[in-house]
């Protein structure tokens, strides 16, 4: 018979229920070596919540990559449209705020982790703030001025109990919000531990894979809405004229972005874009483990994704981060960031490419954020803890 205790206010089993939430296919590549680190401690009983771009097909078919790898999914919230306008995403938000409370509740949650800063994030916080549910928060503390997500980030982090930044400066700005040090851990980023967990793919595997043919020059482009302070469809007219004046015998391969105020605009432009340029390739999804090769094998990441900043130096692919949406994360010295502007776009393209891969030191560890994360989570999670949460203030 399970010996049973209370954790939080909440009386659980010793073996925790943990739920682990997920809403697109860049959060849940970073979560998979977590999750699997957490199935195998017995302390622990993991389990999937799965919403947002994973049950909209047309964002890829992220969701047969989780139900492939047989994990044990607690719920899947589906989103009912893909509606990119301020007020769709406010009513997808309202969706999954009004059906989290009871998926929580029915999946005997002894505490939820999130991921990040979507939208998807910030709705099932406040949910679990509402239930009184522990919240375990992931990536809290960086800055993204071109991107409401950095107001979400900050808002789950105001919500959170237990946070794991990714670096020194993240977790002085999680301090900066009054958050309780003894709650705040610098562990690095999940991302480099997610590459460690993946075979690479040759050259030929990946092409047969993918349907992608190399080229004796290749960019790997992914490029997503700029959500504050910018135009996207003026950003990605600049960005994609830039695209053109780079020489047509270079392969690229696009990879779609989810769901965000201003996507369609951007999946239009660049499936238009493709349909003109004979070595050019979109995909609406490539799976972590195709993305990961991708970035082992091409010679240029382009555009404005956060895997530029936490993943590619790791792999030595130079990265040119395009505008705001990035702008006040830590860069390893392989990043180039310029402003969503033609020519200086076209201009860092060229230099990038002309420089090769490169060896550089990544600011977000070195792999080993799974394992810190799950030897803090035994120390936190079953012992009594409270859901009041003072303001630290700073001397």
């Amino acid at each position: 018979m399970e010996t049973r205790g209370v954790i939080m206010g909440h009386e659980v089993s010793r073996k925790v229920k943990i739920l682990v939430a997920t809403g697109a296919r860049a959060d849940y590549g970073h979560l998979r070596p977590l999750f699997k680190l957490l199935l195998d401690t017995p302390a622990f009983e993991p389990t999937l919540l799965v919403t947002g771009s994973h049950t909209l097909p047309q964002f890829g078919a992220s969701l047969d990559e989780i139900r492939n790898d047989r994990f044990p999914i607690a719920t899947i919230m589906p989103l009912q449209h893909s509606d990119d306008t301020p007020s769709g995403i406010a009513s997808a938000m309202s969706v999954i705020l009004s059906a989290a409370p009871n998926a929580l509740t029915a999946a005997g949650a002894g505490a939820l982790i999130v991921y990040g800063d979507r939208w998807e994030m910030l709705a099932l916080s406040i949910a679990a703030t509402l239930s009184g549910i522990p919240l375990v928060h992931i990536g809290g503390g960086d800055t993204t001025e071109g991107a409401y997500d950095e107001v979400f980030r900050h808002s789950i982090t105001k919500m959170g109990h237990l946070h794991f930044p990714t670096s020194e400066g993240a977790r002085r700005r999680i301090l900066q919000l009054g958050e309780d040090p003894a709650c705040v851990f610098n562990v690095g980023s999940l991302a480099v531990d997610a590459l460690q967990s993946v075979e690479t793919l040759p050259r030929s595997e990946f092409s047969k894979v993918t349907g992608y043919h190399f080229c004796s020059k290749n960019l790997l482009i992914t490029f997503h809405p700029e959500t504050v302070g910018s135009s996207s469809n003026k950003d990605t007219e600049e960005f994609l004229g830039a695209l053109s004046d780079v020489s047509s015998d270079y392969g690229m391969l696009v990879t779609l972005p989810g769901l965000d105020t201003g996507t369609i605009f951007i999946h239009q432009a660049f499936q238009e874009f493709v349909a003109g340029r004979p070595n050019a390739m979109i995909s609406s999804s490539l799976g972590h483990r195709n993305y990961i090769s991708a970035l082992s094998l091409f010679d240029v990441l382009v555009g404005n994704s956060s895997s530029g900043i936490y993943e590619a130096p790791s792999l030595g692919i130079r990265t040119v981060n395009i505008g705001n949406r990035q702008r006040g994360r830590e860069c390893a010295a392989s990043i180039q960031s310029v402003a969503c502007e033609r020519n200086e776009i076209a201009t860092a393209i060229d230099s990038a490419l002309q420089g090769g891969r490169v060896t550089v030191e990544n600011p977000y560890g070195n792999g080993d954020s799974a394992a810190q994360i799950r030897d803090i989570l035994l120390d936190w999670l079953p012992s009594e803890r409270s859901l009041r949460k003072p303001f630290f203030y700073i001397p």
